[in-house]
C-alpha cells in the first residue's frame, strides 16, 4: 500500500500545516502580537479548535472519496457478480492499490 500510504502521509502533514497557520493568520488579522497572554486568550483556544475541526472534516471527506467510495464500489460489483450480472466492468481511476484491485477483479470477469 505504498501509494496509498502516501497520499494519506501528505494529508496528514497538510492538515498539521493547516492546523498551525490558520491560528497565526487569525493573531496577525486581530493585530495581535503571540506573547504568552495572546497565546492563553480566548481567541486562540477558539482558532485552534475551529481550525482543528476543519481539517478533520476536511481528512475526512477527502479519505471517503479516496478509499471508502472505490471499495463500495468493488463491493457492488461484487454482489452483482453474486446475482449472475457478469457484464459489467468496475471503471478504474487511479494507479494505487484499489485500482489494480479493480483492473484484477475486470482480468478475472473478462
Amino acid at each position: 500500500m505504498k501509494k496509498l500510504t502516501t497520499k494519506l502521509i501528505f494529508l496528514s502533514i497538510l492538515s498539521l500545516i493547516l492546523s498551525t497557520v490558520i491560528p497565526r493568520t487569525i493573531l496577525i488579522l486581530t493585530d495581535q502580537s503571540p506573547d504568552r497572554e495572546v497565546l492563553q486568550s480566548v481567541i486562540v483556544l477558539w482558532a485552534v479548535i475551529v481550525t482543528g475541526i476543519i481539517a478533520l472534516i476536511l481528512y475526512s471527506f477527502i479519505i471517503k472519496f479516496l478509499i471508502i467510495n472505490r471499495i463500495n464500489k468493488i463491493s457492488e460489483h461484487t454482489i452483482d457478480v453474486t446475482q449472475g450480472y457478469f457484464d459489467r466492468e468496475i471503471e478504474i481511476k487511479g494507479n494505487d492499490e484499489i485500482s489494480v484491485l479493480a483492473k484484477n477483479f475486470n482480468i478475472i470477469m473478462f
